[in-house]
């Protein structure tokens, strides 16, 4: 898993993600959100090995409620 937590105001982007050392990000200037408040945003990122593109729709339902599926 991937951690970001984060207070605003903040541009998040990958290079602000938490990872394991054998994870290595491609582009650490991707863009992923911006906090215009003193919000915090906090996710947990789920990676999988893989090729190619899934759907959301064509990936496995378990996990939590308040997990959202996104396709990449």
């Amino acid at each position: 898993f991937g951690r970001v937590k984060i207070q605003g105001p903040a541009i998040i982007t990958a290079n602000c993600i938490d990872l394991p050392s054998t994870v290595e990000i491609v582009n650490p200037n991707q863009y992923l959100a911006t906090i215009s408040d003193n919000s915090i945003l906090e996710m947990e990122i789920k990676l999988d090995w893989g090729k190619g593109y899934t759907l959301a729709e064509n990936q496995s339902v378990e996990g939590p409620l308040d997990f959202l599926r996104i396709d990449a």
